[in-house]
């Protein structure tokens, strides 16, 4: 090299020309770009090898098969898809589901899952399934078959010919044709936008006023994208939850499916997140951080900055008043991110001051401008107080207003039941209103749904038997009086069948106290808590002032006992005690004073005056009716009692859905409830069937009480096969 030769050129930064608030808009901006970017490819990243990748998506969804919610959502559908073709089936509807509950935890569910759901997933994203999935499990079924076989091979192939056809559909999922035609676009832009987020990360550094605020920018975009991508998969399944039906199992289930697919979505974003939260706390821990003028002028002195702010603070306000309490949790969490990032941060410059061999204090007093510990103990005061201040405001908060009741103007669904006195009102009533085919364990229902499931469609009376029972891991356990009660199952059901149910109730082993169950004669073969029931028919009449129930108990417990348990659902003040001789009050009185039921017990009542003995003021139909003889025969009761019970269901058992059909048709059950009517002069008040939804009850009721429209019931119909809630 010459003497004369020019020197080299330093190389310059291009935007070293611009002021240094510009160059910080610029940074915010880039960051922000950076932050949507790197969003987007965590997106299409995790589309490309999962939701997209039909082997990887059918694995995922069918190892929930083994998970217990999964298995009992998948073990209700495909009992109910079988007991709609197979209705005689439905006494041994916890032995079906017993089985097939097994069958879907097997290596061959999972495997037929995966299969069937390769093919639902091509055919979605082909369009040829636009709006559903059908996932036909037949190699689950031809396992439960095989397994039934062996036990009870006369049920199995009953079992077998509900199969035809059956199917699952997972359209509940939310997968359709756009959703992977816009994936597919976005998966194509992979690379693309890696290269894209590379570039404005690296720009936020070289635009940044400093290499050390550019380094901060870099991670907090990191740490940013992760949060979004975190925040909005639970914003997202907040929302979709809430698309779902209200059945509780399928909102279950469904949720159980997208967390599967989103594993690697989650741990994505939950390292990015680690990633720019460790940048932030070694830039904090090894220099200044911009000061606090610099922030408020670029949040309060701009444009962009007053926008940004704006957004910010009006997401987080809406995101805080539709989900409260998970907003509460992301403060909290994020308020013990920043106390523990606090204290690394203070260690590590206490590290770094030492092997700069500067004294801790000289080292804090140089760094003083970034405000770190006042920022960190603010954000963690203001976060205790506000904990104290929600534990404060809970614990004495004020009683509310009372607010004076809207006066009742509808009874029981009608205005003009509301001038009718109790002993001119027909309720459409259940017979074994607790032995529902919905209910878990119950094998030889009366009902298909259970007390809740009723109330909701319209009935009114329920007939409930009350037994002693002690729970056990494999069900309840009857407690049987060997010299009172168990002669009185022996006349009732023989000899054979008290001894087997004494024999299953040998191979349980009782854990805890004796407790009250709605039971029919065996615990072992169905049974619900007293307790559990009558805070469904609490919570109905909470929400249905206008409705009044007829509660009669075929009590095989102390009326001690029992009182207790309508005292504790908070029922006791709402029964009504009749006085004796005296007329009955009409429906809306009732109403108006807080009285919504009427509670019978058929053997041993007292104890509160609105316990009342059912045979004091019942009359009923004898309980052995034919369908070729449904005579109006007496049964218990006095002619004279102010109450009419048409029992009206076929003594043989199991009940079946078939009969019920039959029976309950209109052409049958009008005509001899009208038939009735004229042999007792009093028309029935309560008309008790089996399987309340097959059939004309509630358009017979209706003509009974003579509201408008109603006296010509239509024709019989048989109910779907699963609940509507």
């Amino acid at each position: 090299m010459t003497e004369n030769a020019p020197a080299p050129r330093a190389l310059r930064n291009p935007f070293g020309e611009l002021t240094t608030r510009t160059r910080w808009l610029l940074t915010a901006f880039m960051a922000m770009l950076a932050v949507l970017v790197v969003s987007a490819l965590v997106i299409s990243a995790w589309a490309d090898r999962v939701l997209l990748d039909e082997d990887r998506f059918s694995a995922r969804i069918a190892s929930t098969l083994t998970q217990d919610e999964m298995n009992a959502y998948l073990t209700r559908e495909v009992t109910d898809q079988v007991l709609a073709r197979a209705p005689e089936l439905i006494g041994v509807r916890p032995a079906i589901e017993a089985v097939l509950s097994e069958a879907l935890r097997t290596r061959t569910a999972i495997v037929g899952a995966r299969a069937a759901l390769r093919g639902a997933h091509r055919a979605v994203r082909s369009g040829l399934a636009e709006e559903s999935i059908a996932i036909d499990l037949d190699a689950v079924f031809t396992l439960a078959g095989a397994l039934m076989q062996r036990g009870a091979p006369d049920i199995a192939e009953r079992f077998e010919a509900g199969l035809d056809t059956t199917r699952i559909d997972a359209s509940a999922v939310g997968l359709r044709t756009g959703l992977f035609a816009f994936l597919d676009h976005l998966t194509a832009l992979e690379w693309p936008l890696a290269a894209v987020g590379v570039l404005l990360l690296g720009g936020t550094v070289a635009v940044a006023p400093t290499r050390r605020s550019g380094l901060l920018a870099m991670a907090t975009a990191l740490a940013a994208a992760g949060l979004a991508g975190l925040v909005g998969q639970r914003l997202a399944e907040l929302w979709f939850v809430d698309q779902l039906p209200a059945r509780e199992d399928a909102r279950i289930a469904v949720t159980l499916a997208w967390r599967s697919m989103l594993r690697e979505y989650q741990g994505w974003n939950a390292g990015l997140l680690a990633i720019g939260l460790a940048g932030i706390v070694g830039v904090a821990a090894s220099g200044r951080l911009p000061d606090r003028d610099t922030v408020r002028d670029f949040l309060a002195g701009s444009v962009w900055g007053r926008t940004l702010a704006g957004v910010g603070l009006g997401v987080t306000g809406l995101a805080i008043a539709r989900w409260p309490l998970d907003a509460v949790r992301v403060i909290v969490v994020a308020g013990g991110v920043v106390a523990a990032g606090g204290g690394v941060v203070i260690v590590l410059r206490n590290a770094l001051a030492g092997l700069r061999g500067v004294r801790p204090a000289d080292y804090w007093q140089r760094l003083r401008g970034s405000r770190l510990l006042a920022g960190v103990g603010l954000v963690t005061v203001a976060l205790i107080a506000g904990l104290v201040g929600v534990w404060f405001a809970r614990s004495f908060r004020a009683e509310p207003t009372p607010v004076e009741p809207a006066p009742i103007t509808v009874c029981n669904g009608s205005e003009l039941l509301c001038d009718r006195p109790l002993d001119e009102v027909t309720f459409p009533g259940t017979h074994n209103s607790m032995s529902a085919a919905s209910e878990r364990g119950w094998y030889f229902p009366a009902q298909r749904y259970g007390i809740a499931q009723q109330l909701r469609d319209g009935v009114r009376a329920l007939l409930i038997d009350t037994y002693y029972g002690i729970p056990s891991p494999q069900g309840v356990l009857t407690v049987i009086d060997p010299e009172v009660r168990r002669p009185q199952l022996v006349a009732e059901h023989g000899e054979e069948v008290v001894a087997a149910a004494e024999r299953i109730a040998s191979q349980l082993s009782a854990e805890g106290e004796q407790e009250v169950y709605l039971c029919h004669s065996f615990c072992e073969l169905g049974a619900t808590p007293m307790g559990a029931a009558l805070v469904d028919i609490r919570d109905y009449l909470d929400a249905n002032p206008g409705e009044f129930l007829v509660v009669i108990v075929q009590d095989q417990t102390s009326p001690e006992d029992t009182i207790r348990e309508f005292e504790v659902a908070d029922l006791a003040q709402r029964a009504y005690a009749h006085p004796p001789g005296e007329p009955w009050p009409t429906l809306g009185e009732l109403l108006d004073d807080g009285k919504q039921l009427l509670v019978l017990a058929e053997h041993d009542a007292g104890g509160a005056d609105w316990y009342q003995p059912a045979f004091d003021v019942l009359q009923e139909t004898a309980l052995t009716a034919t369908q070729a003889d449904f005579a109006c025969t007496p049964g218990r009761g006095d002619a004279a009692n102010p109450l009419f019970l048409l029992n009206h269901w076929l003594p043989r058992r199991p009940a079946l859905p078939s009969d019920a059909l039959e029976v309950n048709a209109a052409d049958v059950l009008l005509e001899r409830a009208r038939r009735c009517a004229a042999d007792r002069g009093h028309v029935p008040n309560i008309v008790a069937v089996d399987f309340y939804d097959a059939g004309d009850l509630f358009t017979s009721v209706d003509a009974l009480n003579g509201l408008p429209g109603e006296d010509e019931a239509p024709t019989a119909t048989a109910s779907p096969a699963s609940p509507s809630n």
